[in-house]
């Protein structure tokens, strides 16, 4: 997954809808985004880079699981 590709919108959209009472979701401009800085509210932004974190992390076993068949 890359920075402003499809399924990165579609990352933060579906991060935007399950923690939508979390905080301010407002965005960071997407140049300061390669910074590790997607959203203005500080603990927004650590709560998404542990979400696309745990995104990764699954994206990675589920690539393993289909190798082996």
């Amino acid at each position: 997954m890359k920075l402003c590709d499809r399924e990165w919108y579609d990352l933060m959209a579906q991060f935007e809808k399950q923690f939508r009472h979390e905080g301010r979701l407002d965005r960071e401009a997407s140049s300061i985004w390669p910074k590790r800085r997607y959203y203005q509210d500080g603990r927004v932004n650590d709560l998404f880079i542990a979400f696309t974190a745990g995104y990764a992390l699954g994206t990675s076993v589920e690539r393993l699981e289909h190798s082996g068949e």
